[in-house]
């Protein structure tokens, strides 16, 4: 019949009672259903396939049956001689492969094998994201360790130098003093002395004054050249802190001084200058200016200390157990794209977990190896993220009772 019979026949029809006839190509078109339901199970039969594939590869034990009712299943569609007998022997056995190979399913073997083409590759790019993101984190974790160690480092030698600048202190003081004593002691002396020759008195009376005047005079001798060797004990200390200051100022590039050898130049200025009231004296911000300067550089230490350095160790946990989870569920062929999503989310989380671990422990109390054991815990807790936060919900339930959760949930 042709299109214009058709269409004549489409306008004389309403009028008769009947229906126009269907064309050819609309009547041999399924319904939109259809499509969709013989789409799906082509879809699950390309899914047997693969699943057969991967247990006949592996050696994965699987009952004869299932295979057979498999492969006359796929026949019987494929010759046309489905029917509702031949759908439910394939289901049951579909099902039965399944839980046969499982926790294996296809979207696994896809993304774990070359036979997934396209999802494979997708796998690898994902592996490698993750493998350069450690890669590139540990690069900036060495570094800013590197960076902690040498400033610590500077920190811990400006404390032991303040300690002996301190201890020289008191005993240049303590030596001072007793030079003055002493020297009281040899002026009066030696008065007396000149007072006893001025009246002629005998050798036997001049005597004892001689050899008082003479001891005095040795302890005088002494005395300052101890008081040399302590001043140039407490010159070198006074240097060799003054250094450590600059170099702890050179380390900071977050608060620093610009000019750090404005350091050791007041230092000078205030050994130098005694008794006079300088610049530096009158104002008092250029007077405390090198200690202020000097504590913003322990505060950006402490800073780095107690949150930048846990933060890079928990996300380097958190990455070192992506990548053994992912090399392990690829040798496994369990991991599938939807894994994605678990890996995506625990990376901030061992970041959190580091930084918390950082909140319990105080920087300024641990020196040396000592403060490398909250790193040590901040990077377990990246690792096993799971550990931390399942103590936390038992502090949680514990206060809100055993029905906490449905509680919050009805909330």
């Amino acid at each position: 019949m042709t299109r214009q019979a058709q269409a004549g026949l489409a306008e004389t029809a309403p009028a008769a009672g009947f229906e126009p006839a269907p064309r050819d190509d609309e009547a041999a078109s399924p319904p939109a259903g259809d499509r969709s339901r013989q789409a799906m199970l082509a879809g699950s039969m390309e899914d047997a396939q693969i699943l057969i594939w991967y247990a006949s590869r592996s050696g994965v034990p699987v009952e004869e049956e299932v295979m057979k009712n498999l492969a006359e299943t796929r026949s019987a569609h494929e010759q046309g001689r489905w029917s509702p007998a031949e759908e439910a022997r394939f289901w049951t056995a579909l099902n039965k492969l399944a839980r046969a190979v499982r926790p294996v399913t296809v979207a696994s073997i896809k993304a774990s094998t070359e036979y997934g083409g396209s999802s494979h590759d997708r796998t690898r790019r994902v592996v490698q994201r993750y493998r350069r993101a450690t890669l590139g984190v540990l690069l900036l974790l060495l570094l800013a360790q590197i960076y902690w160690l040498i400033g610590n480092n500077f920190a811990t030698q400006i404390d032991t130098l303040q300690g002996d600048v301190s201890t020289q202190m008191d005993t240049l003081a303590r030596l001072q003093g007793r030079l003055r004593a002493v020297e009281v002691d040899l002026e009066e002396e030696s008065g007396r002395l000149i007072a006893l020759m001025s009246a002629d008195r005998p050798e036997e009376v001049l005597l004892p004054a001689r050899r008082r005047v003479t001891e005095l005079s040795r302890q005088q001798q002494e005395l300052e050249v101890e008081i040399a060797r302590s001043e140039r004990l407490l010159e070198a200390a006074t240097n060799m802190l003054a250094s450590s200051q600059i170099l702890l100022q050179g380390w900071d590039i977050f608060t620093g001084e610009e000019d750090p050898l404005r350091i050791l130049t007041a230092s000078r200025e205030r050994a130098t200058t005694t008794g006079k009231e300088t610049a530096a004296a009158a104002d008092p911000r250029r007077r405390y200016a090198d200690n202020l300067t000097l504590l913003a550089s322990r505060s950006a230490l402490s800073t780095f200390n107690q949150y930048v350095l846990p933060l890079l160790y928990g996300l380097v946990g958190a990455l070192a157990f992506i990548l053994r989870t992912l090399s392990r569920e690829m040798a496994a062929v369990t991991y599938s794209p939807a894994d994605n999503l678990r890996y995506s989310l625990r990376w901030p989380l061992g970041m959190l977990a580091g930084i918390t671990v950082g909140w319990f422990f105080d920087p300024e109390s641990l020196t040396g190896l000592a403060a490398i054991q909250p790193l040590a815990l901040a990077f377990l807790a990246g690792y096993g993220v799971e550990l931390l936060f399942a103590g936390l919900d038992r502090i949680v339930s514990a206060f809100t009772g055993g029905d906490g959760k449905s509680r919050a949930a009805a909330a």
